[in-house]
């Protein structure tokens, strides 16, 4: 195909110029329909749908776990959003009491342990927290992490990332800790750094 005349102004002329363009905003109409067509038809986006819409939000939530009438834990919570289908419940500004396994009255505070935000998987049986994790035990222990798993079913409360626990004047830095609820152990790996 040759190119049009320039003496004369004509469509052709304007198609033929315009042809990147025009190819360009063909395919990306092609695209679009394509798109809508696949939101409108498709069973698994409104599944998806109907999943989100099963959310409850929450404010100023406490959450606790009895064991045959004893105190388990507690989870204290600004904002949680409750997600019916995973049986799973997003949390902000959390904090975690988890209660000594002799009961006393009042319950006792074994571990208390604070975080930006944790995700309670009911399935799972565990609680994650994430972002700024201070734990802390009796007033002489602490710890820091960026990342925690509490394990309630086994009550064990896992630090997978580098740890930082203080005891007294003691500082020790390794790359991960568990503490086992049940017996008071902490197992801290790999030590880093004793100051």
């Amino acid at each position: 195909m040759s190119a049009p005349n320039n003496n004369s102004f004509s469509y052709m002329h304007l198609l033929w110029k315009n042809k990147k363009e025009i190819l360009i905003l063909c395919l990306l109409l092609t695209l679009l329909s394509y798109a809508m067509t696949v939101w409108n038809g498709s069973d698994e986006i409104s599944e998806q749908t109907e999943q989100i819409m099963r959310v409850l939000t929450m404010e100023q939530v406490e959450i606790t776990n009895y064991k045959q009438e004893l105190l388990q834990w507690k989870i204290i919570g600004s904002h949680a959003r409750a997600i019916e289908e995973t049986q799973s419940t997003l949390l902000r500004n959390l904090t975690v009491l988890i209660y000594d396994e002799e009961q006393t009255s009042p319950p006792r505070v074994d571990i208390q342990i604070t975080a930006e935000q944790g995700l309670l998987e009911g399935i799972e049986n565990h609680v994650i927290l994430m972002g700024n994790v201070h734990a802390t035990r009796d007033e002489d222990m602490s710890l820091k992490t960026e990342k925690a798993i509490y394990n309630y079913q086994n009550r064990i409360l896992t630090l997978p990332d580098n740890v930082s626990m203080h005891r007294g004047e003691i500082t020790m830095i390794g790359d991960n800790l568990e503490y086992h609820v049940f017996d008071k152990q902490f197992h801290l790996g790999n030590v880093l750094l004793v100051q």
